[in-house]
């Protein structure tokens, strides 16, 4: 994983993953499920509910024991002064 040593290179990834990803959604819009980490681990009863009927199964609160924490929400933002070369690589990605 060559590309997690080096910002731009990494912007650069995530950037081709999106390009790949829109195209996914575009030919089945209906078959694909975009679950965000942070409503994940804010909501993981309501998302594991989502994912359970996406996937026409019966859902069952017990088969959610993961343990979550929001504590890392956000906490990319005490390093955003380093983060200059990946905003660039992500051209209009980045927040």
């Amino acid at each position: 994983y060559e590309h997690t040593y080096d910002l731009k290179n990494l912007g650069s990834v995530y950037a081709d993953h999106q390009e790949l990803m829109a195209h996914w959604q575009g030919q089945y819009r209906d078959r694909i499920l975009d679950v965000r980490y942070e409503e994940l681990v804010r909501n993981p009863a309501g998302v594991g509910a989502r994912i359970y009927e996406f996937c026409g199964l019966a859902y069952d609160p017990a088969a959610i024991r993961a343990s979550f924490t929001t504590e890392r929400i956000g906490h990319w933002k005490h390093y955003e002064a380093y983060l200059d070369a990946l905003r660039q690589a992500l051209g209009g990605l980045a927040p």
